[in-house]
């Protein structure tokens, strides 16, 4: 089922810093990636839950309201950055 990780890697591997090192390490584990270039360094990743009725961002890092809404218009409210992270 769904997993809500905190990073787009193997246990014990490298962080992915890249989408190609992400699908090297989990391919087809994951159904989808969103490509956002090359990480400059170990910023958190963005975890977004899509198993509900609405998608919810569970931790805010690297990937903005904006930029996950830029990739697929109006998939996340506008809700204040803090109020789902007290839900993680």
């Amino acid at each position: 089922g769904p997993l809500a990780v905190s990073s787009a890697n193997v246990h014990g591997e490298a962080a992915a810093l890249r989408v190609s090192d992400a699908i090297e390490q989990l391919g087809d584990a994951c159904t989808l990636y969103l490509d956002d270039g090359d990480a400059s360094g170990p910023v958190p990743s963005t975890i977004v839950d899509l198993t509900g009725p609405r998608a919810r961002v569970l931790r805010h890092g690297r990937l903005s309201t904006a930029d996950l809404n830029a990739a697929v218009p109006g998939l996340i409210a506008d809700d204040p950055p803090d109020s789902a992270d007290d839900e993680a």
